[in-house]
């Protein structure tokens, strides 16, 4: 409290308004955060994490990797967790789980072990980064059942590292492989969860034609796999409902693995990056824990606001739950140039939408010998402000004017002539018009559903956009509703 002036030993008004603005201030400081630590304690720590980091390691760096400089940086960044690479294409320890490929430099090293210890020592959650869509030959020549099938019966193999062949979902190696080194790792190391790059993404549905998938096609759909989705035939639309069906089947089951050891590990998927979402994000979120968007950053003509808006998306599904957003590091220009440091400016925007729009930041550098270190102090200087400011970006209450209705099935659905992949229209660009319009007329938006839940919770907003139904098809309309100009 400030104290009164002994010259007079009266009590201005100023002196008033001052010591009981401080007294004020500092006794609600002392309750928020008093009660900021009961809720952590009572909260997952996936809930309560601010700051999350990531070293993707490649196949050689078990040769000069130094985990003690990698840790200490991230120490400097202040991070509450961090992802490292466990296994699934490549075992960073030394496996016993057969047909599980371990890196050809790992010699007697365990780097993973190496890298877990070092986190825990400083305090660092850990997630085990994994790969479940490529294995190696010996898994195929083990169980060429577990792999994608062309409809000549030719295994489908990585495009650009065709000695990696492609796992199918329905097989066993989703259920039975993969749940196998989840359990080693567990078993062997202190990890808080695991991650599964790349799976089960929010992109285009596969279909392949092993016979895991023809009995699929047998079973539950009707008739055979196709060579491509084609969203105007009423079997894909079955086929969606089972494919969607088993990706949650597999999220469970991967889940439940990851609590054996402890009842607070996770298990968290990919959800790809963008709001170009064929997959239903609305569906993943009734079992997601934490929904990671994988929108590392910007190339050709994504929108500036892009960051901010899939994190919109993502906050209408969860419902406070956690949601992340990766941040890579390097250049996403096209070409990628995956071993340059990106722009200060651009990686500073990246995370501040992230943060703005309620994601926590997770940062990201591939390969333990980088020589373009320009991105570290990028990195560490925005996370420590982060860290500084932690309390003001806890908040979960929108104070938005408007409700943009998001069309779940426009996206998963709508084609123009020829029904491929590649025809797909891209049924967000109108958003884009609305959110470029929205800050010029000083309206705050955020995201809803466009499902029945979605619409009555925007019913509480000044105005609301949504899709209407127009023939078979999802149009947008706007409500007739009064919006309020800030």
């Amino acid at each position: 409290m400030k104290r009164i002036s002994s010259k007079t030993d009266a009590l201005t008004r100023r002196d008033f308004l001052a010591a009981s603005t401080f007294s004020v201030a500092s006794a609600a400081a002392l309750f928020a955060t008093e009660h900021a630590e009961e809720g952590k304690a009572s909260r997952p720590w996936y809930e309560t994490m601010r700051r999350c980091g990531q070293i993707n390691v490649n196949e050689r760096d078990p040769l000069t990797f130094d985990v003690d400089v990698w840790m200490n940086y991230w120490a400097s960044l202040k991070i509450d967790a961090i992802l490292l690479n466990g296994g699934g294409i490549l075992a960073f320890y030394p496996t016993e789980v057969p047909y599980h490929h371990r890196s050809q430099f790992l010699g007697s090293r365990d780097l993973f072990g190496e890298m877990v210890a070092g986190a825990k020592r400083r305090g660092f959650r850990v997630v085990a980064r994994m790969d479940c869509n490529l294995a190696y030959e010996e898994a195929f020549r083990a169980h060429p059942e577990w792999f994608q099938r062309n409809r000549d019966g030719s295994v489908r193999t990585h495009d650009e590292s065709p000695w990696l062949y492609r796992t199918c979902m329905f097989s066993a190696y989703f259920t039975e492989q993969m749940p196998a080194i989840y359990r080693e790792i567990n078993r062997c190391y202190p990890v808080d969860g695991f991650f599964t790059n790349g799976w089960p993404s929010t992109w285009v549905l596969d279909v392949c034609h092993c016979e895991n998938c023809q009995k699929v096609y047998r079973d539950k759909v009707g008739g055979i796999p196709p060579d491509q989705t084609d969203a105007s035939n009423p079997l894909y639309r079955k086929y969606y409902d089972v494919y969607m069906d088993r990706v949650l089947e597999v999220w469970r089951l991967w889940n439940t693995v990851a609590k054996e050891k402890n009842p607070d590990s996770v298990y968290v998927g990919n959800l790809g990056g963008g709001i170009r979402t064929v997959k239903s994000v609305k569906t993943l979120s009734e079992t997601a824990s934490w929904f990671n968007a994988d929108h590392q950053g910007r190339s050709g003509d994504t929108p500036i606001w892009s960051c901010a808006q899939q994190g919109r998306v993502a906050q209408s599904v969860m419902q406070g739950r956690t949601i992340t957003n990766v941040t890579g590091a390097y250049s996403n220009s096209r070409i990628t140039w995956r071993h340059v440091s990106k722009s200060p400016a651009e990686t500073t925007l990246w995370m501040a939408q992230t943060t703005a729009s309620g994601m926590v930041p997770w940062f990201h550098w591939l390969g333990g010998s980088p020589e373009d270190n320009r991105w570290r102090e990028v990195g560490r200087s925005f996370y420590e402000w982060l860290a500084s400011n932690e309390p003001h970006f806890c908040n979960r209450r929108s104070i938005a004017d408007l409700a943009v209705l998001y069309p779940q099935s426009t996206i998963a659905f709508y084609q123009h002539a020829g029904n491929n992949t590649e025809n797909r229209v891209d049924a967000t660009e109108y958003l884009q018009g609305l959110y470029y319009s929205s800050p010029h007329s000083r309206l705050r938006a955020t995201t809803n559903g466009a499902t029945r839940a979605g619409i009555s919770a925007s019913r509480t907003f000044s105005a609301r956009k949504l899709p209407a139904r127009s023939s078979d098809r999802w149009a947008t309309a706007t409500c007739a509703s009064r919006a309020l100009m800030r």
